[in-house]
């Protein structure tokens, strides 16, 4: 049900500054139905048309999550290195300094 309403609410108010947390959100629907595929896709959504959002920083960290859950640790440790790269004072920097993943 939440999956329908994010997607009616994106589709019926695109312009809308809650678009950014309506789609963040969309992915983590997908996600909590363990959908891993789709909500990496939801979340590059975020990623890709929002950069300024302050859902980025989420969005990044849950699409590698999601990537390790899949177990392409390779893709995961490229998103979690971005997140650490352009957002290395957020909590989900935080969190992914915490995994042990190695930048080049």
């Amino acid at each position: 049900m939440a999956i329908a309403g994010f997607n009616t609410y994106i589709q019926s108010y695109p312009k809308t500054s809650l678009v950014p947390n309506a789609q963040y959100w969309l992915g983590e629907a997908y996600y909590s139905q363990k959908n891993y595929a789709q909500a990496i896709q939801e979340f590059d959504v975020v990623i890709r048309d929002f950069p300024d959002s302050p859902k980025v920083p989420s969005a990044l960290f849950k699409q590698g999550d999601a990537y390790l859950l899949l177990g392409d640790t390779k893709r995961a440790t490229t998103v979690l290195c971005e997140l650490m790269t352009k957002h290395p004072r957020t909590r989900e920097a935080r969190l992914a300094r915490e995994r042990n993943i190695r930048c080049r």
